[in-house]
């Protein structure tokens, strides 16, 4: 039986008033049985509207009676009428008992109850129930056009190809040493056995006979095309052995990764940010009623030191009208310092002197507090920083260290949202950066000879960033834990489902 979307009778309802037999799909949110008549009001996810259906009482058996209430899936077939009720625009009504077909029921108790508030956090304990609320029917409908905004922008109006690299890889790309290794040596007891003989595991009797882990991120594998293609991008999970227990934190999330040839650190946060303003208006074309229902009932109820504007509506729209600031780690070290020597403590004290990676509180102090708006801090020392990262000609002017062309982007209420660099196009350079970090081994061999071929064959200036989606979306919806943009979130000690 063909349907049509709730969503699409709203874009349309003018024309399809009056119409018969109009199809609607979905679930029950409300149920009320008068004397004379029955509305239901059903959802069915397109949208975080609902319709009424409506029906003389008497046209419902007991048997179907029974079965009807909240939670439970309905076929309603019927006319699109005006209605009444001026709140209301239109509903379905029914004019006999084989228009409306109960197709699962309740059984038992449901553990989401029909009225009432539920807090965030009963919801982070039935992750598979939660899309039935408004709440997480309206997230997964940002998410879904933030992933679509996101192919719009770089597939179709950059032209970038998506590419996937291996989630399986032999790499930790970003050296923390959180990565989650893959094995198939704990599958039979003597594998385990052999393997751990000795001060070292021998591999021979594992999948790929060699150590493997979950990748962390695709970018070093993405530069493989990026130098012979030109722009590219992917869109995949990537996986952190990460124990944080903070909001931020999750093992297992959506990352955008990009790269870019003939590019140097302006051009990476340019297309980073004009990428981030293309994303809200994307949303706020598409889920305009989501995000409104977010604001009025997460954002707005937010302490007042917690919201950058009255409204999440008005912090998106300003958003797109101001320039993101661009401040080197130096000039970050330096205000931070002084608001601190001013009396203002941190839980933990910057340090007058040495390198120093910056913690969430002080970026989130930077951005909430003193410059109220996104900021790409650049040039940091190149101690802190990645391998591959292109070491720059500046020196940082306090510290007298190496500094390296690159760029995270903090946003208000969420901290870091963007890690990006230029990479290191030239061989030597890399060999020596590789070796300096204990990727060669005593051999002169390494596991990345990949990535070192690149830079001998046509290597060229090139950038790149990833993105952690669940982080731009915390900011696009205004919500506060990354728990509760992710379908199921994976945690240290949670692996439901």
């Amino acid at each position: 039986m063909s349907s049509i979307s709730i969503s699409s009778i709203y874009q349309s309802y003018q024309s399809l008033i009056g119409k018969k037999n109009l199809t609607v799909k979905g679930w029950v949110r409300t149920f009320r049985s008068q004397k004379d008549m029955t509305f239901l009001s059903v959802s069915d996810g397109s949208t975080l509207k609902h319709i009424q259906v409506v029906f003389d009482s008497k046209i419902l058996s007991e048997e179907q009676s029974a079965k009807l209430a909240f939670g439970c899936s309905v076929i309603a077939c019927g006319t699109l009428v005006e209605s009444p009720v001026p709140a209301q625009p239109f509903e379905l009504s029914l004019s006999s008992s084989s228009d409306l077909e109960i197709c699962g029921g309740i059984i038992g108790i449901s553990p989401l109850p029909s009225k009432g508030k539920i807090t965030l956090e009963f919801l982070r304990t039935i992750p598979h129930l939660r899309p039935r609320t408004n709440t997480f029917g309206a997230i997964a409908r940002m998410r879904h056009e933030l992933a679509m905004a996101t192919h719009d922008f770089y597939g179709r109006e950059k032209h970038f190809i998506l590419v996937a690299p291996p989630q399986i890889t032999q790499n930790d790309c970003e050296g923390g040493g959180e990565a989650f290794q893959v094995t198939t040596l704990l599958s039979e007891k003597t594998k385990i056995a052999k393997a751990f003989t000795g001060a070292t595991i021998d591999y021979s009797d594992d999948f790929f006979k060699a150590p493997a882990y979950l990748t962390v991120s695709g970018q070093l594998a993405l530069e493989t095309y990026c130098l012979a293609l030109g722009g590219v991008y992917c869109y995949q999970s990537a996986f952190r052995a990460d124990p944080s227990q903070t909001s931020r934190h999750v093992a297992e999330f959506t990352m955008l990764e990009v790269e870019i040839p003939f590019a140097d650190l302006s051009d990476n946060m340019d297309l980073a940010e004009e990428y981030i303003k293309f994303c809200i208006q994307h949303l706020m074309q598409k889920c305009f009623i989501d995000m409104q229902f977010l604001d009025q009932f997460y954002y707005q109820k937010r302490a007042d030191a917690d919201k950058f504007k009255p409204t999440l509506v008005e912090y998106l729209d300003d958003l797109l009208t101001i320039d993101f600031a661009r401040m080197k780690y130096s000039e970050v070290m330096q205000t931070l310092l002084k608001v601190q020597a001013e009396g203002h403590k941190f839980e933990v004290p910057l340090p007058e002197h040495g390198v120093f990676d910056l913690k969430s509180e002080h970026e989130r102090y930077l951005t909430d507090v003193i410059l109220k708006k996104p900021v790409f801090v650049t040039h940091y020392p190149k101690d802190i920083k990645a391998f591959y990262m292109k070491e720059s000609s500046e020196v940082d002017p306090i510290l007298s260290v190496s500094t390296v062309e690159c760029c995270d982007l903090l946003v208000p209420g969420i901290g870091e949202v963007l890690g990006g660099s230029c990479r290191t196009s030239d061989y030597e350079k890399l060999l020596e950066s590789m070796k300096t970090y204990g990727l060669v081994k005593a051999d002169g061999s390494s596991d990345l000879e990949y990535y070192l071929d690149l830079r001998k064959y046509g290597s060229v200036e090139h950038c790149g960033f990833g993105i952690g989606m669940s982080r731009l979306l915390m900011m696009l919806t205004g919500m506060e834990n990354i728990r509760d943009m992710i379908e199921f979130p994976r945690t240290i000690g949670s692996i439901r489902f």
